[in-house]
């Protein structure tokens, strides 16, 4: 199914869309995530051995996926083929504080999930410290915070 709607709680953007004509690199590439679950669009993904991207990892920064309206979000992405912006400015609807104001660097969980948080907030041994997202900070817009899920709606600058 092509999305044909949007979230009424998304007025500044879409999730994983460019919303700035300001400079675009973006590279093709095919999606091969370990675990199909964790592709989507709005994620970062890295470089695999073999020249595919998977969703989060350890590899080198490959960039985040964009432009949902171009695919079927019911099908898998695995062997397909995405977009993936390393410079641009795009919107993001992601985990974060109520306290992430312009400037703020993103982070990206092990699944490519992006997060305004850099750990997972514990004290003990199970904190989990999150992987900063190459020359990417909120830009533009006051990121409008939604309390009832704990995320915001912002505009990422993305600079690499």
């Amino acid at each position: 199914m092509i999305p044909s709607s949007i979230n009424d709680k998304m007025p500044s953007c879409v999730h994983g869309e460019v919303v700035f004509a300001t400079p675009l690199v973006a590279y093709a590439g095919l999606f091969n995530s370990t675990n199909e679950a964790d592709n989507g669009i709005g994620k970062v993904y890295t470089h695999k051995a073999d020249g595919t991207f998977q969703a989060g990892g350890n590899g080198k920064f490959a960039g985040i996926s964009i432009n949902p309206k171009a695919y079927d979000l019911d099908l898998p992405f695995n062997g397909r083929q995405g977009e993936f912006v390393r410079r641009a400015e795009i919107g993001l609807v992601i985990e974060a504080p109520s306290t992430v104001a312009i400037g703020d660097k993103l982070y990206y969980k092990a699944d490519g999930e992006i997060t305004a948080n850099k750990d997972n907030g514990k004290t003990d041994g199970d904190k989990v410290e999150y992987t900063e997202i190459p020359n990417c900070l909120v830009t533009r817009n006051v990121p409008l915070y939604d309390a009832d899920e704990e995320k915001a709606t912002l505009v990422a600058s993305i600079l690499n």
